[in-house]
């Protein structure tokens, strides 16, 4: 694979000479430590540093953010945090779909009205309101970005697709937060003391690829039973086992973030078994036990 070494680096942690003061699994933590806090960044997703052969990129001052809702100055109180999240996703949901030529006037009252996130308070908002706001706002940032062609065209061009979700950002009350600032930051909880990482939400949030599900809006009351059932729609039919070939075949999702689904291999499959149709929970348990077990991601 040829890369130019002044964008892209291999940060795979050499081995190490004896007597080094440092083992591998300490400096693979400060590696973690250093792509939080953006001095890097993974070239593929917001998956976590891995201490292997994964490209990653060096960030400098052309990483210039994107304010998508900066067209106007907000001067008026805000709705509800999550009454807002959950009518702008119906508004992008309705633009992003519909056939033929875009309204340009709906487009621009739909710009208009993500201005109101610029007074919108988040103090004291509830653990599951502030989760569930924070994936739909994820989603109506992703879907604002194709309406108005800010995203890459080619899902296959890593790079600007990674510039992309670093850099692509709402202002939210007097805090400015990209996608991965919400991904990566605060609902995976890398920089959030206030939220638990809970893994159902990577089938709540749309990249807008083939391998990530489509946006829908969340409300509070119902999240829970909602989560779960994104989960089980997204494993049905994706995941694969074949007891003979002692294989099983996951979405590449489970790849990227695996370490929000569980430590071992075992474990990811324990963790997805609930979520499957009985019939294939009980194969794919009985391959977890298995030793000579093969995991194909695709």
């Amino acid at each position: 694979r040829q890369v130019l070494w002044d964008q892209v680096w291999n940060c795979s942690i050499p081995a190490l000479q004896p007597g080094a003061k440092i083992e591998r699994e300490e400096a693979s933590i400060i590696a973690q430590g250093l792509m939080n806090a953006q001095v890097f960044a993974h070239l593929g997703s917001a998956a976590d540093f891995t201490d292997d052969d994964t490209l990653y990129r060096l960030l400098d001052n052309d990483d210039l953010a994107v304010v998508l809702n900066r067209q106007v100055l907000w001067a008026h109180s805000a709705r509800p945090a999550v009454e807002v999240s959950c009518a702008l996703l119906r508004q992008a949901i309705g633009l992003a779909h519909a056939s033929g030529a875009r309204n340009f006037a709906m487009v621009q009252e739909f710009q208009r009205t993500t201005c109101e996130l610029q007074m919108v308070n988040l103090i004291q908002l509830p653990v599951e309101e502030l989760r569930c706001f924070f994936i739909n706002i994820f989603n109506v940032l992703v879907l604002h970005a194709r309406i108005t062609s800010k995203a890459p065209a080619d899902c296959a061009q890593v790079v600007p697709r990674c510039s992309f979700f670093r850099n692509t950002s709402y202002q939210v009350g007097k805090y400015f937060y990209s996608l991965d600032d919400i991904c990566r930051g605060i609902l995976r909880a890398k920089k959030c003391l206030f939220l638990d990482c809970d893994p159902r939400v990577h089938f709540a949030l749309s990249y807008g690829t083939p391998h990530t599900p489509d946006a829908r809006v969340f409300s509070p009351g119902t999240l829970d039973e909602d989560l779960d059932a994104c989960a089980a729609q997204f494993c049905a039919g994706r995941v694969r086992w074949d007891a003979a070939a002692k294989e099983v075949v996951l979405p590449l999702l489970f790849e990227w973030y695996r370490k929000d689904f569980a430590p071992t291999t075992a474990g990811l499959l324990e963790w997805i078994a609930p979520h499957l149709p009985p019939s294939e929970a009980a194969g794919v348990l009985a391959l977890a036990k298995d030793k000579d077990l093969k995991v194909v991601y695709e």
